[in-house]
């Protein structure tokens, strides 16, 4: 969309039978048929440096009457030293909430981000970087987000971090495992979980993202 700041947007789809879909087109409109040109985008990228090109991947929970959202933002191209992976662009994920799921307040700083480190190596090869694609869960009186990450030599992998404090407050998701020696699955990036009989179930869609060979 040329007139949104940033490369990637997120838009807002509604439907009373998963059936029939309208999507939202600014001013309390909506479309019914499907008409991309008409569609307006609910959060786009911003000036932050990380939150810069690309907003995409959301995951929302409703909770306690508020909507909270998770989703992918990435700094611009070229931005790491290293450009080794993904053309040098940081990868992070952020949040926002609404109180009816099309105006959006970000939060003020990542739920995760790597590390300077990780942002100023040389190589990729050497760091746990590249926190994406986030499945947000309200679970256990807490909140619950899982996530990938790129891990060499095992590629992206799930990892997984809570918050048992405000949503929005700096710092408070922390990852709950070693991320280096003990990722959750290996190769499995884009994770969604469900929980069904208090047992929980994780989805992925690895093909095409194989971890890197030296050659």
């Amino acid at each position: 969309n040329l007139d949104i700041p940033g490369c990637d947007a997120i838009y807002h789809a509604r439907s009373k039978d998963l059936e029939s879909w309208e999507i939202w087109c600014g001013n309390d409109t909506w479309d019914t048929n499907m008409n991309p040109a008409a569609w307006m985008p609910v959060l786009t990228a911003s000036e932050r440096f990380y939150d810069k090109w690309h907003n995409g991947d959301p995951s929302v929970v409703f909770w306690d009457g508020m909507y909270y959202m998770a989703y992918s933002a990435t700094s611009d191209p070229y931005y790491k030293k290293s450009r080794d992976h993904l053309d040098g662009m940081l990868l992070c994920i952020m949040g926002a909430t609404s109180q009816d799921g099309i105006h959006w307040t970000k939060t003020d700083a990542p739920l995760l981000m790597e590390d300077e480190a990780a942002r100023t190596a040389a190589s990729t090869d050497t760091q746990v970087c590249d926190f994406h694609r986030p499945c947000l869960r309200r679970h256990e009186g807490k909140w619950k987000l899982w996530f990938d990450y790129w891990n060499h030599p095992n590629g992206v992998c799930m990892g997984y971090a809570e918050n048992d404090d405000a949503f929005d407050a700096p710092g408070a998701f922390k990852v709950k495992h070693d991320l280096v020696k003990e990722p959750l699955i290996k190769n499995w990036p884009n994770p969604e979980v469900i929980v069904v009989d208090g047992r929980y179930h994780a989805f992925a869609d690895p093909t095409g993202y194989p971890p890197k060979q030296n050659h």
